[in-house]
């Protein structure tokens, strides 16, 4: 149980790979910029994905070490809010595990850690905090102290991908990869802690069945492997956009 405690909330760590579409960003790199508006076309264009005020998604992540399959929904609205819900069976008790931010506070409810409202530290909250920005990093990179740098081509899947490395402001690293055809994102890899040990380990995203949504494209399907071994497989079922949220979906229940 501890080792599932452990993993499960971890989820959120790979949630920020929903939103896996990015922003338009300003000139810093000129190879770069090239493909990242290459890509931005490609996705339905700036105008259209800089003009959504909510997105929800509706799908399931299974992981295939642990045998287990769970329904989640994940909501984002402008400006800065989140909420996440994911359903799981542990040892044949069903419950939910749920967080949230409302662009102030971060919380989440999770009945395998004693259950009630509980406060997220500023430490636990990077995927709620990445997921609140629907732009992603690569809008106004640069204001956000973001840099991005081409770094060649690389083979994946067979293709020769072009591949950027993404430099956050508080130094996270990441290597997106695009299809130099179609100009969709197709994997990204980054460091992060094992879920299962704790160690540094490679985290690989790939994303594959991208779908149009209301004249834009999201992959459906993902898929997480960390040191070379699937660890999560998302797939999403339902994408719906601009829906009126209440406000009360984000705020910390009372």
């Amino acid at each position: 149980m501890k080792t599932l405690k452990r993993t499960l909330g971890l989820f959120l760590l790979f949630c920020f790979l929903i939103a896996a579409f990015a922003g338009p960003a300003q000139a810093q790199d000129k190879k770069a910029d090239e493909i990242v508006s290459k890509h931005l076309e490609a996705l339905g264009g700036v105008d259209n994905i800089k003009s959504l005020q909510s997105i929800k998604q509706i799908g399931e992540v299974s992981m295939p070490m642990m045998g287990m399959v769970m329904p989640m929904m994940v909501y984002q609205e402008r400006p800065d809010k989140v909420r996440s819900e994911v359903e799981v069976n542990a040892n044949g008790t069903e419950m939910e595990i749920i967080s949230g931010f409302d662009g102030t506070v971060a919380w989440t409810i999770n009945p395998m850690q004693g259950g009630g409202v509980q406060d997220l530290p500023e430490d636990q909250r990077g995927p709620l905090d990445y997921l609140s920005d629907m732009d992603g990093p690569l809008v106004d990179y640069a204001d956000k102290g973001n840099t991005i740098e081409y770094i060649g081509e690389e083979e994946t899947a067979g293709v020769n991908m072009h591949k950027i490395k993404l430099t956050q402001a508080d130094s996270t690293e990441t290597f997106l990869f695009f299809d130099p055809e179609t100009h969709l994102q197709i994997k990204s890899v980054s460091e992060a802690p094992n879920p299962m040990t704790g160690a540094n380990a490679q985290v690989e995203m790939m994303f594959s069945d991208y779908r149009e949504i209301e004249n834009i494209l999201y992959p459906f399907h993902i898929e997480i492997k960390v040191d070379g071994q699937v660890f999560q497989q998302v797939a999403l079922s339902t994408v719906v956009l601009n829906e009126d949220f209440d406000d009360v979906l984000f705020a910390k229940p009372q």
